[in-house]
């Protein structure tokens, strides 16, 4: 099968987020036989892009005659049998009457929570801001991917009724909706839990969405019961300082900022792995942790956290901003070897329904059903 991914700008090898997920998606494909291009309207020469990284000609309009006749030539050129849109919540797809046309299945991803805008404006200054995307801007383009393309994939199932919100009555609960998680980035992994260290991992520097000021008060309610243990911070930029400063008014012990760095040393070196964010799209990191056996142990705070979550099995799920909680949570998890080593090894075994070989499988397979009907 030939997959066309089509994205917003160059994916960049390295870079986090939907260029990691795009990354991941094609080398698996391509390890199971199928050939991958990508295409997108805008460059972005930061980092080495993705092998096989073709443009349209014109930025904008995304739809205008040159990008239509140039999508039309390049999908027949490459003899594409689907399109897998990245821009789904962000951009409506303008070109189903080319896709369409050719028979080739589109398939959107909504790569963050549909209503994401109600954490971005928290603020009650900027409650017009979150009507606006509800009632005008989301609504609209939530309802044009839905008409316009084959199939609209959700990250988490708790997605489907936020969805649900912006859609009129005869798109809801649509068959086109489908869930799928986003693939863990790593192969599987040999542990050995001797060589597991006393350390808590936090990834993620963002102050916003994943809180990692939240983290710093959880460690200073538990530092001194464990006084040989370290809490170790992934993650760089302006945020970085921001947080430094902030940490810099705490009497904290054993915290250390390590800047950006390639997670896999620590995911193998830490016993427990916390995330405070207040919202995800399917956070890969907490699907990496689990790859290498690191107790996870999070807020309920985003829906995805429920569908890679079972409470007391494979994690802990914490009631969402409560600190106290999470900080006893945190301290049992600590202090009992056997508990905190069942729980890695469930969170290792259980993470494998997102392991690249399945998700790949299940797009291959919606790629073949729809293709079918068409």
């Amino acid at each position: 099968m030939n997959i066309c991914i089509l994205s917003a700008e160059t994916i960049k090898v390295g870079k986090g987020g939907v260029d990691r997920v795009a990354t991941v998606l094609t080398e698996g494909f391509v390890a199971q036989g199928h050939h991958v291009i990508h295409l997108a309207w805008r460059k972005n020469e930061d980092n080495a892009s993705v092998s096989a990284m073709y443009y349209f000609p014109n930025e904008k309009p995304l739809d205008g005659s040159g990008n239509q006749e140039f999508y039309e030539e390049f999908l027949r050129k490459h003899e594409i049998d689907a399109v897998l849109y990245q821009w789904g919540i962000g951009k409506e797809y303008l070109l189903s009457n080319v896709t369409r046309k050719l028979k080739i299945p589109v398939v959107a991803i909504f790569h963050s929570d549909p209503e994401y805008y109600v954490f971005r404006y928290r603020s009650r200054s900027l409650w017009w801001l979150k009507k606006y995307h509800r009632i005008y801007r989301q609504k609209k383009k939530y309802r044009w991917n839905l008409e316009h393309c084959d199939a609209l994939v959700l990250l988490a199932n708790g997605f489907r009724e936020k969805l649900n919100r912006h859609l009129n009555h005869e798109q809801r609960n649509s068959p086109k909706i489908r869930v799928i998680g986003n693939p863990v980035g790593f192969h599987e992994q040999e542990i050995d839990f001797d060589q597991k260290k006393k350390e808590v991992l936090f990834v993620g520097l963002d102050m916003d969405a994943k809180r990692p000021a939240l983290m710093l008060k959880i460690w200073l309610r538990v530092q001194d019961k464990f006084p040989d243990w370290t809490l170790r911070m992934l993650g760089g930029g302006t945020h970085l300082d921001t947080l430094k400063k902030f940490a810099g008014t705490l009497p904290l012990k054993n915290v250390f900022f390590e800047g950006w760095q390639e997670p896999q040393p620590y995911y193998r070196n830490a016993s427990v792995f916390c995330m405070t964010s207040v919202y995800e799209g399917f956070p890969l990191v907490l699907g990496e942790a689990s790859q290498f056996a690191c107790a996870p142990i999070v807020f309920d705070a985003f829906d995805a956290s429920k569908d890679i979550i079972t409470h007391g099995e494979n994690g802990i799920l914490v009631p969402e901003g409560n600190l106290e909680m999470f900080a006893e949570e945190l301290s049992r998890l600590m202090s009992d070897d056997a508990l905190r080593e069942r729980i890695a090894r469930r969170a290792k075994a259980d993470i494998n329904m997102f392991s690249r070989e399945n998700v790949c499988a299940r797009y291959l397979e919606l790629f073949s059903s729809l293709k079918n009907l068409m």
